[in-house]
């Protein structure tokens, strides 16, 4: 075989890598090939040539792909591709049809059972690059492509272009720190502008990551998000919530007195649904899983309390929420909602301001002290709104305020008492105040208030819900309303491993750890006829470094459907060969059909024993081995949050809340459906 390939010029590095890949398919097919031999050998020979098959197809691909081959794209050349020897069988590959709609067909066999794998369209691997159509490989598209939006320039996310690196976190000192990166070229694959691609049919994604020893939090997400409501520019985050990964939120920054000085994103409306990511938490935030409770609340994500996890995360109600309401600093250029209430920071006050609706100027107006005094801001009229201790109020109109305490109300004067300098003059210390209509408050000293309407905030608060499901046996207050999917988290959306969790996402605040590399990838297949999305991700460890992670690749990129894990069916036929994986329950392992039939009605109670076996229906299964966690989740979208999926931006959000981490993404691969 080597020297097979050898003579027409394939690396034989990269040959082997890819055969590699292929052979060890289906969670370690090789290495538990001999302790199940003699149990089922008609199975084994026939899953053995089906991966032989695929074998074929693989080293056809890179053969008329590989650079150095001076018969590269020769598509009749790959005729020539008969009974060549690999695992103890051979294949033979063979080409029907005509351009552009080439058929390519490889047959492999093992201990005279054959299989057949097809491949159409073949022609357009030849002329494409196996690599992806975005990917880290060119220095100059990396930097150009992949700008980073951070809360702190240079602390939440690194690119560096010459190592095909991009860091997430930077490690001791870089605390409560957020950022997102995204795609933001031109790729003409995906029919890119400016990073926003077209989703068609779907794509499929890889990446290779690794924490750093001595990551504490809070982890990181893979995101996809709509492009009709969002741009590079666009980020979530607050930098006193870590648990949101700057996936939720609406990337506010706060001054030292506790009020968001502004928004790293410029609008403040975080990361617009519809959007969908998986995030990998090594700090879990365990609170808020039985309603009500505070959606917005710091530690309120629902997380499995004890465990690191892989997880889908959505979207919460796009309905407002009334937390995480804080007064803003005036912004430039601004459309304000009337009623907007923002803090001043010119003229050396901090007095709070009631809008009228408009635009603000570009320059920030000088802002009068006095009570119920207004300023002309471009098509904005401000008028001062403060409630102030000991301060003389009036039964005028101007005399209204709203609480420092910021409860989404304001209030103007009901009666006042006294006489002089005392009539009508409040307490020196600021009442409570209460959100119900109309309500009249007790004298606060010499004046009484009444509820007089809500205000706005410039905060979007519903991004709170964000980045929030359910694990374990918690509830969930963060469902979206008929407008997309749940948060509520299935099996098939949330991982840790239920046996050993310190293996998995490996304890990363251990000094003493070293962290292994995860190699990622994500399959996304989107009907738009029918609005819904699939959603699939397999995380592998990289046993033995590098090369492991690379031969992953291929399992990516190597454009071959292949038919294992699917996930188990009732009443379904299964042929011999078939792998599955158990939708309910997660337990790590997946079965392969020894004996044809029809699955049951209810699904079996799966064995974890090496080789054991289960009888379901007229089907047997047999465990076939462990598998790396693998997440499924299917979503369905109205019309209005399909049509905004139209385009999408992908790339990736990280914060660090008070912890540190450092997180290596390298080999980034994205393939867009045709």
């Amino acid at each position: 075989m080597q020297t097979f390939f050898n003579n027409r010029g394939v690396s034989l590095v990269v040959l082997i890598v890819i055969m590699l890949g292929m052979a060890l398919i289906g969670g370690g097919v090789a290495t538990i090939m001999s302790s199940k031999q003699k149990s089922y050998p008609f199975a084994l020979n026939s899953f053995k040539a089906y991966e032989i098959a695929n074998v074929g197809i693989e080293c056809t691909i890179a053969w008329v792909q590989d650079t150095s081959n001076p018969n590269k794209g020769l598509l009749t050349l790959v005729n020539n591709l008969t009974n060549i020897s690999f695992g103890g069988g051979t294949f033979s590959t063979v080409i029907s049809g005509t351009s552009p709609n080439e058929i390519l067909t490889s047959t492999g066999t093992f201990n005279n059972m054959s299989r057949v794998v097809t491949l159409t369209n073949f022609a357009t691997y030849a002329a494409s690059s196996s690599s992806g159509d975005v990917n880290f490989d060119s220095p100059a598209d990396m930097a150009a492509s992949f700008v980073p939006m951070e809360s702190q320039s240079g602390q939440a996310i690194v690119v560096n272009a010459t190592t095909g690196v991009i860091s997430l976190g930077q490690g001791e000192g870089a605390t409560e720190t957020y950022g997102a990166i995204w795609y933001g070229g031109n790729s003409t694959a995906g029919n890119c502008v400016s990073g926003s691609c077209d989703f068609r049919t779907g794509f499929r994604a890889y990446f290779v990551f690794q924490f750093a020893t001595g990551s504490t939090g809070d982890g990181f997400t893979f995101a996809i998000i709509n492009g009709a409501s969002n741009t590079v520019s666009s980020i979530g985050g607050d930098t006193n919530m870590g648990e949101l990964m700057a996936y939720g939120g609406d990337s506010r920054l706060y001054d030292g007195s506790g009020y968001i000085n502004a928004f790293r994103g410029g609008t403040g409306n975080g990361l617009q649904p519809p959007k969908f990511a998986v995030e990998f938490d090594i700090y879990p935030n365990p609170g808020g899983c039985s309603p009500p409770s505070d959606p917005c609340g710091a530690g309120s994500r629902c997380d499995d309390p004890s465990n690191e996890h892989m997880a889908y995360i959505f979207w919460g109600d796009n309905n407002r929420i009334s937390c995480q309401d804080y007064y803003t600093r005036w912004l430039s250029s601004f459309s304000f909602l009337a009623n907007t209430v923002v803090y001043g920071t010119t003229g050396g006050n901090t007095y709070l301001y009631r809008s009228s609706a408009g635009t603000s100027s570009a320059t920030q107006p000088t802002w009068p002290s006095t009570q119920g005094a207004t300023r002309s801001d471009n098509t904005i009229t401000w008028t001062e709104y403060t409630w102030r201790p000991s301060q003389q109020y009036t039964l005028t109109p101007l005399d209204r305020v709203v609480p420092t305490a910021r409860n989404g109300h304001r209030y103007k004067v009901y009666d006042v008492q006294g006489s002089g300098s005392n009539k009508g003059k409040s307490s020196g210390s600021e009442p409570s105040w209460s959100t119900t209509t109309n309500w009249i408050s007790p004298w606060d000293n010499n004046v009484r208030w009444q509820e007089n309407g809500a205000i706005n905030f410039v905060t979007n608060s519903c991004t709170y819900d964000d980045n929030k499901h359910t694990a374990g046996t918690g509830g969930n207050t963060g469902n979206s309303s008929g407008t997309g999917p749940t948060n509520t988290t299935s099996s098939n959306s949330y991982y840790t491993s239920p046996t050993n969790p310190t293996t998995w996402l490996a304890d990363t605040g251990n000094s003493s750890t070293v962290n292994p590399k995860y190699a990622y990838r994500m399959e996304v297949v989107r009907n738009s006829g029918t609005q819904t999305y699939t959603i699939r991700s397999w995380i592998k460890t990289c046993t033995d470094g590098t090369a492991n992670c690379d031969m992953y690749t291929n399992d990516v990129f190597g454009n071959v459907s292949l038919d294992y894990d699917m996930s188990w069916s009732k009443s379904t036929a299964y042929s011999v060969g078939t792998v599955v994986y158990p939708p309910t329950t997660a337990n790590g392992h997946h079965y392969i059909c020894t004996t044809a039939g029809t699955s049951g009605s209810t699904e079996p109670a799966w064995p974890t024993g090496s080789g054991a076996t289960r009888t379901d229906g007229t089907v047997v299964w047999t465990e076939y081995g462990s598998y790396g966690p693998f997440l499924e989740r299917t979503i369905t979208l109205d019309s209005t949050y399909n049509t905004a999926f139209n385009k999408f931006l992908f790339g990736w959000t990280v914060a660090t809340g008070a912890a540190t981490q450092i997180a290596d993404v390298r080999k980034f691969r994205i393939t867009f459906k045709p």
